[in-house]
């Protein structure tokens, strides 16, 4: 009866303890385990070594911080722009003749007048006029040419981040604390198990 009762209590004991946060040489107790758990503890090493990589999925942050460090520059941008003008490449006469330069006119020394009418002198040529009584008219030409357009332009170079700070970091749902590790809690019934036997952590034998 008595034994019964110590056994019972050892037994209580132990899972009011619970798992510790942290257990002395695990890893060498799970290697030198009995012959008969080394398949189980070969699989628990293996799940803590999986745990130990600090999978995103078993760290959460309580406290997620942002830091906006976005800058704003400016540039000058250079754009071509065509543009265009007329320019006067020549004169042109109403025979079709073409000169470079309009034509000068050498002014009549004396002045034709009218018969019957002396005191209305003839119209004295016009100075566009050609020598045959023709207007010379310019011959234009449009030329298209690029220009250089200067502007200053604005534009923001992101350079916010967001990020946790150490200490804030704990173990996400469905894990728990070893070792400085968060570990499945998959795990724990079989490290709990191992506990009870003795073969890992507080008594140890």
């Amino acid at each position: 009866m008595f034994r019964i009762t110590a056994v019972c209590f050892l037994v209580l004991a132990i899972q009011v303890f619970g798992l510790p946060e942290y257990i002395d040489n695990l890893d060498h107790d799970l290697s030198v385990l009995p012959e008969e758990y080394q398949s189980l503890g070969e699989q628990l090493r293996s799940k803590l070594a999986g745990d130990a990589k600090r999978d995103t999925d078993a760290y959460c942050c309580t406290n997620w911080q942002h830091v906006n460090n976005d800058e704003v520059h400016t540039k000058v941008v250079t754009t071509l722009v065509p543009q265009s003008h007329t320019i006067t490449v020549g004169y042109q006469d109403c025979h079709g003749n073409l000169n470079p330069v309009r034509p000068t006119v050498p002014i009549p020394s004396t002045t034709k007048r009218t018969p019957g009418n002396p005191t209305r002198p003839t119209k004295a040529p016009s100075s566009l006029e050609s020598t045959t009584g023709c207007m010379w008219t310019a011959v234009n030409k449009t030329e298209t040419y690029m220009t250089t357009e200067y502007t200053v332009v604005t534009y923001l170079v992101p350079n916010s981040h967001t990020f946790c700070a150490p200490e804030d970091y704990k173990c996400c749902s469905g894990y728990v604390l070893l070792n400085n590790n968060c570990i499945h809690g998959s795990t724990i019934p079989d490290l709990e198990f191992l506990m009870q036997l003795g073969l890992i952590g507080i008594g140890k034998k």
